[in-house]
């Protein structure tokens, strides 16, 4: 269709079990939008996707040329080479958004990660009131309840909310002293 854009994304997906790796097209849209579009899709499906358990996340049990995973098995989900956003494409990005550290803990998995907020933090109202299943966690870390050892650093991580099991601000000085008792 001509004005449409179309792009291959790399992206990485935690289920509660495994790590799941692709290729995923979007079509004039961003990956936080397409995550968010109840309308169109409620599966993400890849192209050179490759499967590996949570427990060995290195070591890959399956390839596949395409593969579907439901959207709502989703934990967390970033790409792995994100590609810069033309400002006309944030919807919001005039709007001054304040950054919060928090603490997720989810299936699987904990993120520390700063949550961006256009006015007095208030976690209850982002979980109670939440008009989208994925929010963005920027400089966010993740590290997996089966295997401790494996923590991996991203600029953006995608968290499904209905997977959140736990969610607090990190108050200065707090995550020094949580990172400490982690080693």
């Amino acid at each position: 269709m001509p004005g449409t854009e179309s792009f291959a994304r790399r992206v990485e997906i935690l289920t509660p079990y495994h790590l799941i790796s692709g290729d995923l097209t979007l079509v004039d849209q961003r990956f936080s939008d397409y995550l968010n579009d109840r309308q169109r899709e409620s599966t993400i499906a890849l192209h050179h996707a490759t499967i590996a358990r949570l427990t060995d996340p290195g070591t890959v049990i399956e390839r596949h040329s395409t593969a579907v995973v439901f959207k709502p098995w989703v934990v967390a989900t970033y790409e792995l080479f994100p590609a810069p956003v033309a400002l006309s494409r944030r919807l919001y990005s005039y709007v001054k958004k304040d950054p919060h550290q928090v603490f997720v803990a989810m299936d699987g998995m904990e993120v520390h990660g700063d949550l961006h907020s256009t006015h007095d933090f208030d976690l209850k109202r982002l979980v109670v009131t939440a008009t989208e299943d994925y929010f963005p966690l920027t400089n966010a870390s993740v590290r997996l309840y089966v295997n401790p050892d494996y923590a991996c650093r991203h600029d953006a991580v995608m968290v499904n909310i209905h997977r959140i099991r736990y969610i607090a601000r990190v108050e200065a000085g707090q995550e020094a002293e949580s990172i400490q008792r982690e080693a």
